[in-house]
């Protein structure tokens, strides 16, 4: 089960990150 939530979470972070800062436009 543990290897299961460590790929969840190292997929769905990245994603919930990306997709943050696509709505905050990327403030460079």
């Amino acid at each position: 089960m543990f290897y299961l939530k460590y790929h969840y979470y190292r997929i769905y972070f990245p994603l919930m990150a990306l997709a943050r800062a696509r709505r905050l436009g990327v403030v460079t």
